[in-house]
């Protein structure tokens, strides 16, 4: 079966930097579910990539941070006050956190600076980070 419009598609992925280091992989999670032809996916192109290609085939993408994510935006970097993090958390500046907020959304930012009463995030989605991305995605039928 071939990826096309109307079939709902399941896929993993492993996003990687240009240097080959993983940044984010749904391996060890649910595969990403979508109906395909729809445009619902928040990744540009990334449909129109995959759309011909043979259910079960790995498909490996270089693509600009940008074409991925979305422009970089400034106002995604925040002063948040240290004392809104448990002090079982340690954070390190460079390292990427995941959170749920209380509406069980899923959130992600990377530290920037840990400062005594404040700690600066970026919440901008990788894009800062990367100066190209590689996407893997082996598709399946769902």
């Amino acid at each position: 079966m071939q990826v096309a419009s109307g079939h709902v598609i399941s896929f993993h992925y492993i996003l990687r930097s240009e240097a080959g280091a993983v940044i984010d992989s749904s391996i060890r999670r649910p595969p990403f579910t979508y109906l395909h032809g729809y445009q619902v996916l928040n990744i540009a192109g990334l449909e129109e990539e995959l759309a011909g290609h043979v259910v079960g085939e790995e498909v490996v993408l270089d693509l600009p941070p940008a074409q991925m994510f979305g422009d970089y935006d400034p106002q995604k970097i925040q002063s948040v006050p240290q004392d809104l993090f448990p002090p079982t958390v340690a954070l390190t500046a460079g390292n990427r956190y995941t959170t749920t907020t209380p509406d069980g959304k899923e959130l992600s930012f990377r530290v920037i600076d840990i400062q005594p009463d404040a700690v600066i995030l970026d919440f901008n989605p990788y894009s800062s980070e990367l100066t190209m991305s590689r996407l893997s995605a082996s598709t399946q039928s769902a």
